[in-house]
């Protein structure tokens, strides 16, 4: 009796010390199509010296949902900012030349929106009757955005890692009637950013907290990596539709 009771006693400290420390881990593969697209891809399809495709941008768009998660995405600033950063690009890529320059189309997005609560985030105004012709027009949507915020208390200070995600998605669509045009439809791509920002605050000086540049933002980085992403697909979908020779 001793020894089985000995016997059962062993096997229950097997089974809780595997429940305990054990754990169990599947690797998921990826269809071709499903892997993300990263900033690497898309610098390879900058590698491009062929005809570029005229375009400009329409519209800016981050919905209710997402305003409300940051209501400060829907400044004027910002609102430029995502435009700025769409445009810069773009003109990477080799593929596309804007038919306007950078100060007339902020100030175009500028004077159509100015009399909106949203800013320049709004999906209610379309700008195509004001943009001077182009191939396509380029639409950009926020589609989803979230923050998380971790702290590390030592005896120098606090070390706060702000992680900010965001996704968008980006569309390209073809006027008919340009330059004989019949017309594509529409092409567009998603694409996500994860950004990590960490800040380091002894426990005197707390100053380190400095407003930055939208492009130098946690917001304006995500918003550069999503849309590497998305414009990855969008210019491999014009290499089909044979806009582009490779």
């Amino acid at each position: 009796m001793k020894y089985l009771l000995a016997l059962l006693v062993t096997l229950l400290g097997v089974t809780v010390g595997t429940a305990q420390f054990g754990s169990t881990s599947t690797e998921r593969v990826l269809m071709p199509w499903e892997k993300p697209k990263t900033e690497a891809d898309y610098f390879a399809l900058a590698n491009y010296s062929g005809d570029k495709v005229a375009v400009a941008i329409n519209t800016i768009t981050i919905p209710d949902h997402v305003l409300k998660i940051k209501p400060q995405l829907g400044d004027r600033g910002v609102g430029l900012g995502f435009a700025e950063i769409t445009m810069a690009v773009l003109q990477y890529s080799n593929r596309f030349s804007f038919v306007e320059t950078n100060d007339e189309m902020k100030n175009r997005m500028f004077k159509q929106h100015q009399a909106s609560a949203k800013g320049l985030t709004t999906d209610k105004v379309n700008l195509r009757g004001n943009i001077k012709p182009a191939r396509f027009f380029v639409d950009v949507k926020i589609t989803e955005y979230s923050e998380g915020q971790d702290e590390v208390i030592t005896k120098d200070g606090v070390t706060t890692q702000l992680t900010v995600r965001l996704g968008l998605q980006i569309t390209l669509s073809e006027q008919i009637g340009y330059n004989g045009s019949t017309g594509l439809g529409i092409i567009s791509g998603t694409g996500v950013g994860d950004i990590v920002t960490t800040r380091q605050m002894d426990f005197f000086n707390s100053a380190n907290t400095e407003q930055v540049p939208f492009n130098d933002s946690a917001i304006g980085s995500a918003t550069k990596t999503a849309l590497f992403s998305g414009g990855v697909y969008v210019i491999e979908e014009l290499i089909k539709q044979g806009v582009f020779d490779n």
